[in-house]
């Protein structure tokens, strides 16, 4: 065997065991590459076998048709050296499937080249001696796809009476595909059933259920099963959104989005999944019904009010087939026309082809979908500000704007501004001044000092020769930055008569910035009151109010005091928005501090208003994330949410991944709070794996994946919660926060005792112990795991449990904390009944109640009560249970479900004592 072949044999092996993705698709290429050069075509044949499959995976049609076309024809001509199936998962009859549906998916393949695939498809199946499930099914999606209904329900009757094989699609796509077909031809009962048996049966393969569950979207809806619509909505979206190939499945969901009237939630589905149209060139199938979809969404957003919004990521060049050539970004208005237009063009194509108009019927169906409304929340989600478009368009507009972004500290924006506005000649040493300025701001020294003549030209041409002297002397330290001699010059400049008042004033700020370097705050203050009382004689009052914020934060930290100042300055008529801004940010900031909450929240509302109108983009996600966190310090989850959207997509616009995703984190945890505990996965899982990415750290990450973790509990996917935990203590581990670590293990533990999962919820729990007792300050969490660690080898039936609760019930009396000591009674009681202790366990329920009513807590006791009744129930001694359900019946809450659950259990136990009237008078109550 030569060095090569080991080699490709070895990459065979590697392969094999390596998941689909860029690492496998590397090393298949790497062995069709060898073998071609090594000439060894059963190697090769192997090779290709494996690259077609990869290639499909990959969404590569392309090469996937390529390399099978080669395979199958060295196969047809010597079937011995190469057969159809090579042992490793590639199996030529199985990939005959993927063929047919590749060429049905482009305009390019004709009718008679399809024909012969299939044709050929089922001449090898006869040949190879298989079943035909797998031929009549690429028949039916065949005709399905191409408009002949007709044969489409032959093949469907054919595919349903003709028995199950190994070439047969799998349960779960056969049901899938059965349920599109009906949900197109108005069969949206016989779609549900098949949805719902699929989904209740737990069938599952690489696009299910998400690929069904997107189908029967609309037939939720419109048969009235809303929450079964937003339910299945958020599984198949949050199992869908990460791999390009699901893009129909995707656009599903998009079209399901439109119809609820959540279209702020559509354009953002829109600019994440955009790209995908450019991910397989020959699916144009999903192309025109993308298009068509994306149109929709944005036709939605332009009846919205939102036309003019920006769609992220448009302009990209790999798109320009599909949309056309446009310069600069795409609104959601332009780009939803234009989308629309391709949809078209793309079905036309198909209609060509098919010989008929079913596939623009598909599209019409599509559009029509804009005039069905059925309003079902799915979320916080918002549009994300536009900036400013339109530039002011006159003279004093274009400086005024200028001004504003100056005070409002948008260095990059005011440079722009003001060079632009300098060619209309108005107020131009002002302007070169908003210049140098804006470049100190940004500590970019050289371009201020490079700005400067400039700055002072223009003073001398106004004719105001001394302020052009006193900054050629002063130089740059006016702008904040002091150097070796400036103080000299500029005390100086203090003592001569002729100084206009401006010049004085600068000069007194430049002093004071020079205190500020100094920590001579009180310096600072007298220098800020002398430029205020200069600018005042001069009669700029923009500029005292400019020179009175300085003053505001040099005593911001004065408390109500500075609260006072600012509601002062603010009715100024002088203030300019670019400065009305900062201070609503700054008395937003001094608000929450002062526990006023949401009048701050309301503030920074209003900044980030004034910043929008303003057109700044860069770090103003910060005013953003300032309002969301303020409205969530108010109690107001679901606006802080709207906040932190925005924020987040600010951040990522302003190319600060590591903002952007501590901001996706907040809004995954609001989202939590507000209730909506599905889109807080969605949301956080998005963020973990992206942290991934990027190399967050691991203690970060396992933050990231503990609050997934809760939002999946919450919304009842046990499951992945399970993991989600597990996998936040894996991190937490990595990065030596151990604590942390076990806190994740506690909660894995808890969920595998509450399904019953007593060998891992063991296991677990046994691990948080371990950590708890190596760090003695963490008695809370050691006496918590302990309880659990007992709960959990009590209900496996091991007398081992005893012990564990005895630890952690005199660590509890220890701290005097008598109702987790009635908890852990109430565990013991439960811990003896499973290993058949009956009257320990009555004991002890009853000695747990007790406790639970002197910790005040007495639908507690009716809980522990209600335990030990269906123990002595259960053991054959209904009389003695009756005291102690009506004790239960007594002690539950009136409006809760153990009164309710207590009644039910006690007036059974009546009935079955012959004691009927009673038993009536007690099931009344849970009826009333």
């Amino acid at each position: 065997m030569t060095q090569a072949s080991t080699r490709i044999r070895e990459l065979f092996a590697q392969i094999d065991m390596t998941p689909w993705g860029p690492e496998e698709q590397s090393l298949v290429a790497e062995a069709v590459k060898l073998s071609v050069e090594l000439g060894d075509e059963e190697l090769e044949y192997r090779a290709r076998m494996r690259q077609t499959s990869s290639a499909n995976m990959a969404g590569d049609t392309e090469l996937t048709l390529s390399s099978f076309a080669w395979c199958l024809a060295r196969h047809d001509a010597d079937p011995v050296r190469f057969p159809t199936d090579i042992g490793s998962g590639a199996d030529l009859m199985w990939q005959f499937k993927w063929m047919a549906g590749s060429l049905r998916c482009s305009p390019a393949f004709s009718e008679e080249q399809i024909d012969a695939v299939l044709d050929d498809m089922e001449e090898h199946y006869r040949r190879e001696g298989l079943g035909l499930s797998g031929v009549w099914m690429a028949r039916f999606e065949s005709s399905w796809s191409r408009g002949r209904l007709d044969d489409a329900e032959k093949y469907r009757t054919l595919l349903t009476s003709t028995p199950r094989d190994e070439h047969s699609h799998c349960d779960a796509c056969t049901r899938s595909q059965l349920a599109g077909f009906f949900v197109d031809q108005g069969r949206a009962d016989e779609a549900l059933a098949l949805i719902d048996e699929l989904v209740e049966g737990g069938f599952s393969c690489a696009e299910e259920p998400e690929h069904a569950l997107a189908r029967g979207l609309l037939s939720y809806l419109r048969a009235g099963r809303l929450n079964d619509a937003v339910l299945a909505h958020r599984r198949s979206y949050r199992l869908a959104r990460t791999d390009p190939d699901n893009l129909a499945i995707v656009m599903l969901n998009l079209q399901f989005v439109v119809v609820t009237a959540n279209y702020p939630r559509a354009l953002a589905m829109v600019e994440r999944h955009l790209g995908w149209l450019a991910h397989d060139g020959l699916n144009d199938d999903a192309h025109a019904v993308a298009l068509a979809t994306i149109a929709l969404a944005l036709e939605a957003v332009d009846r919205d009010g939102h036309g003019d919004a920006v769609v992220r990521g448009a302009e990209a060049s790999s798109l320009v087939r599909f949309f056309g050539e446009h310069e600069g970004t795409w609104t959601a208005a332009e780009l939803a026309e234009a989308a629309g237009g391709g949809a078209d063009r793309i079905a036309r194509l198909f209609d060509a082809r098919n010989g008929n108009t079913s596939f623009s019927e598909r599209i019409a169906a599509i559009r029509d979908l804009r005039d069905e409304r059925i309003e079902v929340p799915l979320g916080s989600e918002g549009y994300a500000p536009q900036s400013a478009t339109e530039e002011p368009n006159s003279p004093e507009g274009r400086l005024h704007r200028a001004v504003c972004l100056a005070d409002w500290g948008a260095a990059p924006e005011a440079i722009a501004a003001a060079t632009a506005a300098l060619t209309d000649g108005l107020d131009v040493a002002r302007l070169h001044g908003i210049i140098v300025g804006a470049h100190a701001a940004r500590d970019d020294w050289d371009a201020a000092a490079a700005a400067l003549p400039a700055r002072i030209d223009a003073l001398r041409a106004a004719g105001r020769e001394t302020q052009a002297d006193v900054e050629a002397i002063a130089g740059l330290a006016l702008y904040g930055r002091t150097q070796e001699g400036d103080a000299e010059s500029i005390a100086a400049l203090l003592t001569r008569q002729d100084l206009p008042d401006e010049a004085r004033g600068d000069l007194e700020l430049a002093v004071a910035s020079e205190r500020v370097d100094d920590a001579d705050t009180e310096g600072a203050i007298t220098h800020t009151l002398s430029a205020i009382g200069a600018f005042h004689d001069a009669g700029l009052e923009d500029r005292v109010a400019a020179a009175e914020m300085v003053l505001l934060s040099l005593r911001a930290g004065s408390g109500t005091a500075a609260l006072d100042d600012i509601d002062a300055l603010l009715e100024r008529p002088a203030l300019t928005a670019g400065s009305r801004g900062r201070l609503l940010e700054l008395r937003a900031r001094l608000r929450g501090a002062a526990g006023d909450y949401h009048s701050g929240a309301l503030d920074a509302d209003e900044a980030s208003r004034i910043a929008a109108s303003l057109g700044i983009t860069a770090d103003v996600y910060t005013v953003y994330g300032l309002a969301a966190m303020l409205f969530h310090d108010a109690g107001a989850p679901a606006e802080a949410a709207v906040r932190y959207r925005v924020a987040a997509r600010l951040a990522e616009s302003d190319g600060n991944p590591q903002q952007y995703l501590t901001l996706r984190y907040q809004l995954g945890v609001s989202l939590m709070n507000a209730g909506d505990a599905g889109e807080s996965a969605d949301v956080l899982a998005d963020t973990l794996n992206r942290e991934t990415e990027i190399g967050v750290p691991d203690a970060s990450r396992g933050q990231t994946a503990g609050a997934l973790a809760q939002a999946l509990e919450l919304d009842q996917q046990f499951e992945d919660a399970i993991g989600a935990w597990q996998y936040a203590g894996e991190l937490f581990a990595a990065g030596d926060d151990h604590v942390m670590s076990a806190h994740c293990h506690v909660h894995a533990g808890r969920l595998f005792g509450k399904f019953g999962m007593h060998e891992e919820s063991v296991e677990e729990l046994t691990e948080a112990v371990s950590i708890a007792r190596a760090h003695p300050d963490e008695d809370e969490l050691l006496m918590r795991s302990l309880h659990l660690l007992g709960q959990a080898t009590g209900a496996a039936g091991d007398p081992g449990s005893d012990a564990h609760l005895d630890e952690a019930y005199a660590m509890a009396e220890a701290e005097g904390n008598g109702w987790t000591m009635a908890d852990i009674t109430d565990s013991r009681a439960r811990a003896r009944a499973a290993r058949g202790d009956v009257d320990g366990a009555v004991a002890a329920a009853l000695q747990a109640a007790d406790a639970f009513v002197s910790a005040g807590d007495s639908d507690g006791a009716a809980g522990s009560e209600l335990f030990a009744g269906r123990v002595l129930a259960g053991n054959g001694r209904a009389a003695d249970s009756v005291p102690v359900f009506r004790a239960a019946l007594e002690h539950a809450d009136p409006e809760g479900p153990l009164r309710q659950l207590s009644a039910i259990e006690f007036g059974e136990v009546l009935a079955s004592l012959g004691r009927h009237g009673e038993a009536a008078e007690v099931r009344g109550i849970a009826d009333a």
